[in-house]
Order: structure tokens, then C-alpha cells, then sequence
């Protein structure tokens, strides 16, 4: 790990060869903080301050606030600059090794982790996972423990928790994908708003072009253009991504059988359905119930 660092450095903790790696810094009059990180990391705040992650790489800013966690793959280069004039931060720098330990004792699915860090990301930083994190700083920095059964506790804690929370992000992140509250839906075009009803109050019946368009007084061309305008798809698309959507949240809350999800949602055959799932979600039905067991 490479440090530029602009600021008054209050006190500051580094151990990069663990396990699970931290860097702990209190900083006052933080002007800039450029940062060459090889490992994964976590970013947090452990106070109450907020501040911006830039990736130099790809020119992307992240906030990361008090109860937010940025997620970062391993080689990036980062720039971090304070909204206050000091600023408390954390990174845990997990090794890719601690990784496949975490997945054989918890029994998740093999590379999951990779999969996590594959992209930067913000996700909530939870009530627990807010503890583990503290207790890991007090235990490395005030107890001074590298090497005990609590320190392993807690690093696989961590990996465990944030295996959850990331999981709960994604679904979040899917389920706003087809969610409208009515500020959000009446910002919309009128026909497109009124399509939009139509289909969600006729998503099983599977309604074609043709039927959305005449019960809403739309030509199907126009449609077809304010569809692909705002979803960069048509409405058929559209109700088949929509349709895979919900059939995932059945998937999970109902005991519905695959073949019976794959009538519902159209398909003639449970195959044809378990591939389009693959294709969408990039893996099978069977694949994502596992995930939740």
C-alpha cells in the first residue's frame, strides 16, 4: 500500500500483512488522501463523518456515508477528500485467501466472495456488521491481538456479514428495477405510465402489443419508441424481464415448482425457462434457492 497523504495525522495503525488487513487513521484538516491498494477492501467511516472515494483508475466518485460501506476490488488507486475537517476512517483489506476458508466453514457457494468484489460498490452498513467492525479496530489497536480465537472470530464474522448484507443489496437493487412509487411513475409519460399500470396489473395474463396499445390509446410504434427511450427495450422485452423478476421473488417466498413458475411466466417447457432464467441472472433457478437455505 502506497500513501499520499495531506493532513494532520492524529494517529494513525497499519497492518497490511494479516489475514485481514486494517488501516486505521484519524486525520484533522484533510485536504487530500491518495491511496494504492493491491487487496480487496472495505471502506467505512468508524466515527460520524462522511467523505468521497474517487477511483483514479475509472474516474468514479463514491460517497460513502456514516452508515454506508464501499466494497473495492483488489489494484485500485483511490482519492479520498472530507466533507468536515477531520475525518476518522477504516479500510479492511481481507486476503483473497481468508476468502475460500470463509466459504468452507459458512458453506457458501464456491468464489462468492469473488463475485462480491468484483465490482466497487456501496452497500448499508448494518447494525451488526457495525459492531464486528469496531470490535475488530479495539481488539487490533487497543488490545493489541493479531493472532487469537477472537480475531478469528471476527474475521470470519465480517466475511460471513457482509455475505448477507451484499446479498440483501442486490436484491434491493433488482427489486427497484421494475419499482415505481407514484412521485416516480407520474414523472413519467403519460402513455408510458399508463402502460406500465396496464402491465402490472396484467403481468401473468401476459398481454401483447397489440392489447396494451389499444386499451391505452397508443399506437404500438409509439410504444415501441417510449419504451426503448426509457428501458432500451420494447414492451415485450420489457414483460419478459419483468416476468423473471417476479418469478424470483416467488422462487423464494412460495414453494411453487419450477415447472409451474416456467407456466406461469409463458414458457412451454421448464428448460426453455431455466435458460432464459441462466441467461438473465446467470444462474439457474435451482442455483439461486441454495443461496437461501
Amino acid at each position: 500500500m502506497i500513501f499520499e497523504l495531506d493532513a494532520i495525522v492524529r494517529s494513525r495503525f497499519q497492518d497490511y500483512q494479516s489475514p485481514m488487513g486494517l488501516v486505521s487513521l484519524d486525520l484533522d484538516e484533510l485536504n487530500n488522501l491518495k491511496i494504492s491498494l493491491q487487496r480487496p477492501a472495505l471502506i467505512f467511516s468508524h466515527k460520524f463523518e462522511a467523505f468521497n472515494v474517487e477511483l483514479l483508475k475509472e474516474n468514479k466518485v463514491f460517497f460513502v456515508g456514516i452508515d454506508s460501506l464501499l466494497i473495492l476490488p483488489a489494484q485500485q488507486k483511490i482519492s479520498i477528500q472530507s466533507y468536515a475537517d477531520f475525518c476518522h476512517l477504516s479500510l479492511i483489506l481481507p486476503d483473497p485467501e481468508l476468502f475460500s476458508k470463509v466459504e468452507k466453514i459458512c458453506k457458501f457457494k464456491n468464489k462468492k466472495f469473488e463475485q462480491i468484489f468484483a465490482e466497487p460498490c456501496i452497500i448499508q452498513r448494518k447494525n451488526w456488521m457495525n459492531e464486528i467492525f469496531h470490535r475488530l479496530i479495539y481488539e487490533r489497536i487497543q488490545e493489541k491481538q493479531k493472532n487469537s480465537y477472537v480475531i478469528d472470530f471476527l474475521e470470519i464474522e465480517i466475511l460471513k456479514e457482509l455475505h448477507y448484507n451484499y446479498r440483501d443489496f442486490i436484491e434491493l437493487k433488482d427489486s427497484l428495477e421494475f419499482s415505481y412509487d407514484g412521485m416516480t411513475l407520474n414523472k413519467k409519460n403519460e402513455i408510458l405510465k399508463s402502460a406500465i399500470i396496464y402491465i402490472e396489473g396484467n403481468l401473468f395474463k401476459r398481454p401483447g402489443i397489440k392489447e396494451i396499445a389499444d386499451h391505452i390509446g397508443a399506437s404500438e410504434s409509439t410504444l415501441q419508441r417510449l419504451f426503448r427511450k426509457e428501458f432500451q427495450c420494447g414492451p415485450a422485452s420489457y414483460l419478459k424481464n419483468r416476468l423473471l423478476h417476479e418469478a424470483r421473488h416467488l422462487l423464494r417466498t412460495t414453494e411453487l415448482a419450477t415447472a409451474d413458475l416456467a407456466a406461469e411466466c409463458g414458457y412451454s417447457t421448464p428448460s426453455s425457462f431455466i435458460y432464459a432464467f441462466r441467461k438473465k441472472f446467470g444462474i439457474s433457478p435451482q442455483q439461486f434457492l441454495s443461496q437461501y437455505k
